[in-house]
């Protein structure tokens, strides 16, 4: 679909010389695409390609391309970078402070360290800004609040976000003191992932309950990402119910933490509490190389989930040898799943000889040699199409992707196997069976 190396080439950061204004605010709008890219300058050229499209900075390396979906066709990985398209992210789970032994370093004579003079950024699902673990005698302590997901009002024009609603301790203290606060601050933590994280990362000690976060006098900024946007959850077949996320919402998080806390004029650590099971998992995706970059900085810390999956088992890794040709492993499919996607991860330079069988045990081959479009591979004997992309050298990575999307009609439960890569003096098999 895009060409120039997806545009890792010069841009123009300036976002008032940037042309294809649009009525409505595209990085909240279904009607268009995200596209992550790298930029310096010249945004106007790349631009020029899609009529419509805006651009929006990150920081002095990536930007975000949103793209009107009506020019850019279908969406797949073999007309734009993998990395380009936003991955999805959702909720990961947490432990208690003190099991880290936070709290005793509350109380440590010379230390002390209960986070005053610093700030803490939460990128969750929002916050119950009534909840008293949030205020002390001053009022609230969060200084800001970006809730991505509300829709922009007409005086935005002095706001420090590209989208959504900017609210600030003022505005917060006000509803506080209001009999009905969401007339004022309307934003809410309808899951409660992000109040939970806020709390454990720099809630107020309360007596006799035995709780305090890990930093209870820190200022907090809180930003509540939006949801994924519809033409992402086709792309990557999440259920409607499915509380997603999007890559680029949680850099553009990143980068509005980072700005706020230097004018402040405090230290910042991020908090980000939501992380997703694609990719490579080898830090070359764009939110990876954007957290390593920021924190390289001296007063930015980041914290990241490192997962809930526990023994679920939803990666599976193998090496192939003279004595292991083919690795079979076993994917389970639950009851009433419509489509789900997979990827594979070899390392080049080897061929890797891929499979799927069904339930009945019909097998689908799927090739090698054909190049990146699109296989659609359909079984006979149970109503389900595959639809493949073989990439032998991602261009991220320098890896083999092979990328697989699963279209269950009617929907089906089993078990997928996939398996992994060979050596560099064997071929092997890298099936994928389906058992019922």
């Amino acid at each position: 679909m895009f060409g120039r190396e997806d545009f890792e080439f010069d841009m123009k950061t300036e976002e008032n010389e940037i042309p294809g204004v649009q009525p409505e605010n595209p990085a909240q709008s279904e009607h268009f695409g995200d596209f992550i890219v790298k930029y310096m300058q010249n945004v106007e050229n790349t631009m020029e390609l899609f009529p419509g499209t805006t651009f929006q900075a990150v920081n002095e390396i990536f930007g975000i391309l949103y793209v009107p979906l009506e020019n850019t066709g279908e969406l797949e990985i073999t007309g734009t970078s993998y990395n380009s398209i936003p991955k999805c992210y959702t909720y990961m789970d947490m432990e208690a402070a003190g099991a880290s032994g936070i709290t005793r370093l509350h109380d440590h004579p010379y230390l002390k360290l209960r986070g005053k003079g610093t700030a803490v950024a939460v990128i969750d699902s929002g916050i119950d800004y009534q909840n008293e673990v949030f205020r002390n005698a001053g009022g609230s302590r969060i200084a800001y609040l970006w809730d991505q997901s509300l829709e922009e009002e007409s005086d935005m024009g002095a706001a420090k976000v590209p989208y959504g609603r900017l609210f600030r301790k003022r505005d917060i203290d006000l509803a506080l003191d209001s009999e009905n606060p969401f007339s004022i601050v309307p934003s809410r933590d309808t899951n409660g992932h992000g109040t939970a994280l806020a709390g454990i990362a720099a809630g107020n000690m309360v007596q006799g309950e035995n709780f305090t976060g890990a930093a209870p006098e820190a200022t907090l900024i809180i930003i509540k990402v939006k949801p994924a946007k519809q033409y992402l959850r086709n792309f990557y077949l999440y259920p409607p119910e499915a509380e997603v996320f999007q890559e680029d919402d949680v850099m553009m998080a990143i980068a509005f933490a980072i700005r706020l806390a230097k004018e402040l004029g405090v230290p910042l650590s991020i908090c980000v509490g939501i992380g997703s099971s694609q990719g490579a998992h080898l830090g070359t995706n764009a939110l990876s190389q954007y957290v390593d970059y920021v924190a390289n900085f001296s007063q930015v810390s980041v914290s990241v989930a490192a997962g809930n999956e526990g023994n679920t088992r939803n990666h599976s890794t193998g090496i192939f040898s003279q004595e292991r040709e083919k690795i079979v492993t076993e994917l389970r499919v639950a009851e009433r799943e419509q489509g789900f996607t997979m990827e594979f991860w070899g390392e080049p330079p080897e061929i890797y000889e891929l499979s799927i069988q069904s339930p009945t045990g019909e097998i689908l081959e799927v090739s090698s040699s054909i190049g990146s479009r699109t296989q659609e591979l359909s079984f006979v004997f149970v109503e389900t199409k595959v639809y493949v992309n073989y990439i032998l050298i991602e261009r991220q990575t320098g890896y083999s992707l092979v990328y697989i999307r699963f279209f269950i009609r009617p929907p089906e439960s089993g078990r997928f196997l996939p398996r992994e890569k060979t050596n560099r003096t064997y071929s092997s098999i890298c099936g994928f069976r389906w058992r019922g």
